[in-house]
């Protein structure tokens, strides 16, 4: 997933190819890419904080704004996520936090994967990607 630091840097560390613009913080993926007037972020996981549901929901959230802000989108312009939790005893204490982060009636679509215990990088509880258009 993404850090906070990947984010921030994104704006600035682009290179474009054949019309796809990728941005290359992380030397294994790229933090985001465009295509066109759409823009595919990477997962955002949470690595700060207490090590609960709601905590990692909320820092997710709020990095996942930060990079969908950054590409030149937002959040009403999303068009679809993957959120993945490392139990499904989370899903529920995840949607509480994930669906007032949307404004009101702007939900994209979804689906959420539960993982292996330990499954999402960094000990995250969750992550999510998002597609936007800008």
């Amino acid at each position: 997933g993404l850090t906070e630091k990947a984010v921030a840097k994104t704006a600035a560390a682009t290179h474009e190819v054949a019309g796809v613009t990728n941005h290359q913080d992380i030397p294994m993926f790229s933090a985001s890419t465009r295509y066109g007037n759409l823009v595919f972020i990477s997962g955002v996981g949470c690595y700060e904080g207490p090590n609960t549901i709601q905590n990692h929901t909320e820092v997710v959230m709020r990095d996942l704004r930060k990079a969908i802000e950054a590409a030149g989108s937002s959040m009403d312009k999303v068009l679809r996520c993957y959120a993945y939790v490392d139990d499904i005893a989370n899903v529920e204490g995840m949607n509480k936090v994930y669906d007032a982060a949307w404004p009101k009636g702007k939900m994209p679509a979804r689906t959420c994967i539960a993982v292996a215990k330990g499954g999402i990088p960094g000990a995250s509880l969750c992550e999510v990607d998002a597609i936007c258009y800008i």
